[in-house]
């Protein structure tokens, strides 16, 4: 946090409490027991200024990143000498000040090319007050691109949403449109792909389907639909 309220994230970590002591035997928690966890944060390098301090936010839930639990949980937070987060320190060395600077990063040059239709991220979030639901659409269009050398066209879109009603977990929907081409001259191909996933108390199920197109043709198509134990998850 610094001295004027902005934050940045540094680190994060999550943890399935049913899976605090073994992913491959999980234990379902009792309500109103305590329990003893240790929650490991991803490792990041970060030197802290001067006048800022750490913030640690802890939260039941964390949509997207995580799927949400069957129900409606509330977690109690017991503080004192058993509750502490523990930070590794690098101590300062007399050799730090002849460290060279970094060099500035190698890549290959891009290849020639033209977009037909530029690159475009949004993401948007609807609300319905009224009725409770949430609904973020994230579309991810990589333009339209036509490379110089090799006339070879290239066309990505990806479209994700995810939908809940809130105070009902098992409302939670996700899926995910992919639509690719790849052209060059009179050949022409398009693949399409659509998954969904979805839950009840006890199963997770997902529905899938990829369609390739030649020509503007279909020329092939599957769908499949499975579903997979929560497992306490």
């Amino acid at each position: 946090m610094a001295p004027d309220g902005a934050s940045l994230l540094v680190s994060s970590g999550q943890l399935n409490l049913a899976h605090r002591s073994s992913h491959l035997q999980p234990e379902a928690l009792q309500p109103g027991q305590r329990y003893s966890v240790r929650l490991q944060l991803s490792a990041c390098a970060h030197a802290l200024p001067a006048g800022h301090h750490w913030r640690l936010a802890l939260s039941p839930t964390y949509a997207l990143m995580a799927w949400p639990s069957p129900v409606p949980v509330t977690l109690t937070v017991f503080t004192g000498d058993d509750t502490w987060l523990r930070l590794p320190l690098r101590a300062a060395h007399p050799r730090d000040a002849a460290l060279a600077p970094f060099e500035p990063a190698e890549c290959a040059p891009p290849l020639a090319q033209s977009w037909l239709r530029p690159a475009l991220h949004t993401r948007t979030l609807q609300h319905d007050a009224a009725a409770g639901t949430y609904l973020l659409v994230d579309c991810t269009d990589e333009g339209r691109v036509l490379q110089t050398r090799s006339a070879l066209l290239t066309d990505e879109v990806c479209t994700e949403r995810f939908e809940i009603t809130e105070g009902d977990p098992l409302s939670a929907r996700r899926t995910t449109e992919w639509q690719m081409e790849f052209a060059r001259g009179e050949w022409q191909t398009r693949i399409e792909t659509q998954s969904s996933l979805t839950s009840d108390a006890t199963h997770f199920h997902a529905s899938n389907t990829l369609q390739a197109f030649e020509g503007g043709q279909s020329v092939f198509r599957k769908q499949w639909n499975f579903s997979v134990a929560r497992d306490c998850m």
